[in-house]
């Protein structure tokens, strides 16, 4: 059969990593490894050598080729494939690589930072999600395999595979976008507390800008927890509204609609003597 060569239409970044680079101006040895003759693997093959490309010429990739860009680590965020027959979640899994090059990069970097940057940033993510949306969030664990994403940059690497794109408890949240708002908030937390751990600096996590939220005055039970080293405060109560868990009604529980024990956080505030 022929086929009539033609543009998609699309936005080159719809296209794929293999077109996008293609569109973007590097060279054919990096968005095509394949010679062209296979537009899968030239897809996820390309990444991998995109990150050398920028890198070549630093100490990452001194005798590379490249744009003499550093860089401090590379990211594959992924959605996974797989179906559970009940309510289950399917969760998240972190791949990384150190069996290469007798576990260093070529910068003579340890190979065991890809391991770090993965469970970091598998815990930040994780931690998240069962705090303000599921409880039972799966953590699947973490993969030392040679994939070739994680394996051919010479950098840091990860390869994120957040949910099952297949089933359906894994996406009623996935297309909610306060839970994508969530996990890509966790993963910027976690690579900011990755690269303080490697550079021995300090970091502040960018604050959100408040959102409404209610509360109401809880009063205190006894005069010790009225008082704090002698100056008066006011105890508030504040709740998260979280959406009721499938899973739970399926088991007869239901969260109550405004709090609750699993949602109520108490805290303390100076009082001032205003309201």
């Amino acid at each position: 059969m022929e086929y009539i060569a033609e543009t998609s239409g699309y936005p080159r970044f719809c296209e794929g990593a293999r077109y996008w680079l293609q569109w973007s101006g590097f060279p054919e040895d990096v968005y095509t490894p394949k010679q062209g003759k296979d537009d899968y693997r030239d897809d996820y093959m390309s990444r991998a050598h995109w990150v050398n490309a920028l890198i070549g010429g630093t100490e990452r990739l001194p005798e590379g080729e490249g744009k003499g860009i550093p860089v401090d680590l590379a990211f594959a965020f992924h959605s996974d494939a797989g179906v559970r027959l009940n309510d289950d979640i399917i969760g998240t899994l972190g791949i990384y690589c150190t069996q290469d090059s007798d576990g260093e990069f070529e910068g003579k970097v340890t190979r065991m930072r890809s391991r770090d940057l993965t469970d970091i940033v598998m815990t930040q993510i994780v931690g998240d999600i069962r705090a303000l949306y599921e409880p039972d969030w799966s953590r699947r664990g973490m993969w030392d395999r040679a994939y070739y994403e994680a394996r051919i940059p010479n950098v840091p690497t990860m390869l994120l595979e957040l949910l099952s794109h297949q089933n359906f408890a894994d996406m009623r949240y996935g297309l909610d976008p306060g839970f994508r708002f969530t996990v890509c908030r966790a993963i910027y937390k976690a690579m900011l507390r990755y690269l303080s751990d490697q550079y021995s600096e300090a970091y502040v996590v960018q604050p959100l800008p408040r959102r409404r939220q209610q509360s109401r005055a809880v009063v205190a039970r006894d005069a010790r927890s009225a008082r704090t080293y002698g100056r008066p405060v006011r105890i508030y109560s504040l709740y998260a509204y979280r959406r009721r868990s499938l899973r739970q009604r399926h088991k007869g529980r239901v969260q109550p609609p405004y709090g609750g024990a699993a949602a109520r956080q108490d805290i303390q505030l100076p009082y001032n003597g205003r309201q």
